[in-house]
């Protein structure tokens, strides 16, 4: 009975830190997350709401892509990808960029095609028709896996009137990534892609809770604890599962702890016995 209080006590209020610790964690994953895209988006905006850029998206600026040097700005920033489209949804240039060889590369088709069907990410409108100065960003699902994108109308440097049309850029949700992630937070860090054939049973254990609430925790082990939560798209959809995995030295603790606590009870038991019996 003395065993069972203890561990209904004792060991509840060391499982209920740990949840609390883990919740934390998972929360600072999700700011950095957000922060990477909220920086995105600045960056964005930078070039977006500038005069020489809506010079050239009008064909008025020469030597505009020269001057600015676009792969060295991609390095600088860690981005994959640049795309600048016109009014009409045309793409008057795109770059794409492999930040970990340093070298130019293809930009996929399927991220062309996600840009030409989706007419937020060209026309940045709210749900009246009024031009969204900040642009949208988020995350974007391609056959690939997912990515961190930002678009913004291309403006004047004072950020009003007609825009003449969007600036997109970004990255791709991969291992460089999710290091990044992980070294700014000091996180062991997941990132998995949402998929309708997902088959890892962690994964298809969690969705289903995280389709209703903001976390989730699940202990692996007695030394492995994970603790999930949904990152939605620019849509609304759920498209990546952020996992944080830590170990269980909070738990590990309570467990020592509790059984320091019955042991010295069974030593005190043990001596106050024998002194009663010598009393006797």
């Amino acid at each position: 009975v003395l065993y069972c209080f203890s561990q209904a006590i004792l060991l509840q209020s060391y499982v209920d830190l740990e949840e609390e610790t883990v919740t934390r964690n998972v929360q600072r994953a999700l700011n950095a997350t957000e922060e990477e895209i909220a920086f995105l988006r600045r960056t964005t905006l930078d070039y977006a709401h500038w005069d020489d850029t809506f010079n050239f998206i009008q064909g008025q600026g020469e030597g505009y892509i020269e001057a600015n040097v676009f792969d060295v700005v991609m390095s600088n920033f860690a981005l994959n990808f640049i795309l600048f489209v016109n009014e009409t949804g045309d793409v008057v240039y795109q770059l794409g960029y492999d930040p970990d060889a340093e070298a130019v590369v293809a930009i996929p088709d399927s991220l062309m095609t996600l840009v030409k069907e989706n007419e937020a990410l060209i026309r940045p409108r709210d749900e009246n028709g009024v031009v969204m100065p900040d642009g949208v960003a988020g995350i974007v699902r391609l056959p690939e896996g997912g990515a961190i994108l930002s678009s913004a109308p291309i403006l004047p440097s004072i950020a009003t009137g007609e825009p003449r049309g969007a600036l997109i850029w970004g990255r791709y949700i991969d291992e460089g990534l999710v290091s990044r992630l992980a070294e700014q937070t000091a996180l062991t860090l997941t990132m998995k892609t949402v998929t309708p054939t997902e088959t890892e049973p962690d994964f298809v254990e969690v969705l289903p809770i995280l389709l209703n609430q903001q976390t989730t925790i699940q202990p692996r082990s007695s030394e492995i604890i994970e603790g999930y939560t949904l990152l939605r798209d620019i849509n609304g959809q759920p498209a990546q599962i952020l996992e944080v995995v830590m170990p269980r030295s909070i738990y590990q603790q309570g467990q020592n702890s509790l059984s320091y606590f019955l042991g010295s009870l069974v030593l005190v038991g043990v001596i106050s016995a024998g002194a009663i019996g010598v009393m006797l």
